[in-house]
């Protein structure tokens, strides 16, 4: 009872944040939910219907285990198709709409989700919540950020989602603290999942004490000990009940039992247990590569050996954004306000003068080149980064901000001629500091 409660009151708190969405003004000139002509608007809502659907899946299989035994992997799989559908609509939604105003609400979701796949994490459900957490935070700051002092229900909106993964942590640690729990004593599960009945009432008053069982008189440990001795006192006797063990019974006679691990009951041969077919995977279609200018934002997504592509109709009103693109270089001319490099590997990036950002997220094995000025450099859940400086005077002028990251390090011009190579750390060390009465975070002195 108390756990579709908990339950219950998560899919009251998603509801809450979906009116928030609904409120989200994302349209020019102020326009609200109340305008029809606002796509947006009704793209958010959509996005709301697809993450309950989302939750109401997960909850068909916590209904599930608590009346049903654990399914065997082929009917678990079968069971757990409408959740893995779910998940994955929430994901595609997000990538099929990059050119959104709301990009970094859509990205927290779309981090957030995969928590719901709690249910097939053994034994630690509840950590790998919080990991799916981090990632949604990476986004829910950005919004914060963004929007501290000057839109309230985008705050209100973060905080609402940052506040809905605790409570399913706390909820999945009260009662799933090792993995999802099926009941032993349940009936064989069904071959589908179907849809869960809605949370039921709030529990009426409890029903009177049943009367006292009849007292059940169990053996004495002494006439235990005895029908023990009488056993052991037939000498030769005793082995007279037991059944002779055949060789197909014998697991270094049979390679099948071997195998299996089960020894049969019957002496009938056993037959040898065939190998399953291996399930082919097919490759993921390769998408179209793309450059093109979208309003005012550059979209360079899935190049692929492209060495030479350059962008050099810029302004500084123009922001740029790359997206999946492998083993390519991308160069950027002028002076544009910013740019984002998302998901690529073996890629590089060089431009000339930025006025914000320049933000590196979900990389692997990738390098910058700054050859003007540059406030911020940003490196996210980025492994592998080298940034290069051509100007030594701009590039004492940046700020580095790195987050869940490694390998990354920073390289400017000497007085000499030569390079400078600097690592940024990736160990921390801890302490409490007596005269500021907290605890500080150094760079460790083997990374430093």
């Amino acid at each position: 009872m108390a756990n579709d409660q908990r339950f219950a009151s998560l899919l009251d708190r998603l509801e809450s944040v979906t009116n928030r969405l609904e409120k989200i003004p994302v349209g020019k000139g102020g326009q609200t939910a109340e305008d029809e002509g606002n796509t947006e608007i009704v793209e958010f809502f959509d996005k709301a219907e697809l993450v309950k659907k989302a939750v109401e899946a997960d909850r068909v299989m916590v209904v599930l285990a608590s009346k049903y035994k654990r399914p065997g992997s082929d009917k678990l799989s079968t069971l757990l198709k409408p959740l893995s559908d779910a998940i994955s609509a929430v994901q595609d939604f997000r990538e099929k709409n990059r050119g959104s105003k709301q990009f970094n609400n859509l990205s927290a979701v779309s981090e957030f989700i995969p928590c719901l796949g709690w249910v097939t994490v053994n034994p630690k459900p509840a950590l790998y919540i919080k990991q799916m957490h981090e990632s949604a935070q990476f986004y829910t700051n950005k919004i914060l950020k963004e929007f501290k002092g000057k839109d309230e229900v985008q705050i209100n909106w973060a905080r609402s989602l940052g506040q809905i993964i605790n409570s399913m942590t706390s909820y999945v640690t009260d009662w799933h603290a090792t993995g999802l729990t099926w009941n032993p004593e349940g009936k064989e599960a069904p071959t589908s999942a179907g849809t869960a009945p809605p949370p039921p009432p709030p529990a009426g008053p409890a029903p009177p004490p049943p009367p006292a069982a009849a007292s059940l008189t169990a053996p004495k440990p002494a006439d235990k000990r005895s029908a023990l001795l009488s056993e052991l006192n037939k000498g030769g006797d005793v082995t007279k009940g037991l059944k002779k063990v055949t060789n197909d019974m014998k697991t270094h006679k049979n390679p099948a039992l071997r195998a299996s691990g089960v020894v049969s009951s019957s002496s009938a041969p056993v037959k040898p247990a065939t190998a399953p077919k291996p399930v082919s995977v097919k490759p993921a279609a390769a998408k179209p590569p793309v450059c093109r200018l979208d309003g005012k934002k550059w979209v360079v997504e899935y190049h692929n050996g492209n060495q030479n592509l350059i962008i050099s109709e810029t302004s500084m009103k123009q922001s740029v954004y790359i997206y999946k693109c492998d083993n390519s270089v991308i160069q950027v001319k002028g002076k544009v306000n910013s740019i984002a490099m998302d998901s690529c590997k073996k890629s590089a990036l060089i431009f000339d003068d930025v006025i914000s950002l320049v933000d590196f997220v979900n990389c692997q094995s990738v390098k910058g080149q700054a050859n003007g000025a540059v406030p911020t450099i940003s490196i996210g859940k980025t492994d592998g980064i080298q940034v290069y400086f051509t100007n030594s005077e701009e590039a004492i002028k940046t700020t580095i901000i790195t987050s869940k990251s490694s390998e990354m390090n920073i390289i400017t011009p000497g007085e000499d001629g030569d390079s400078i190579e600097s690592a940024v750390p990736e160990q921390f060390t801890t302490i409490w500091d007596e005269k500021k009465k907290c605890f500080v975070t150094i760079a460790s002195e083997i990374i430093a």
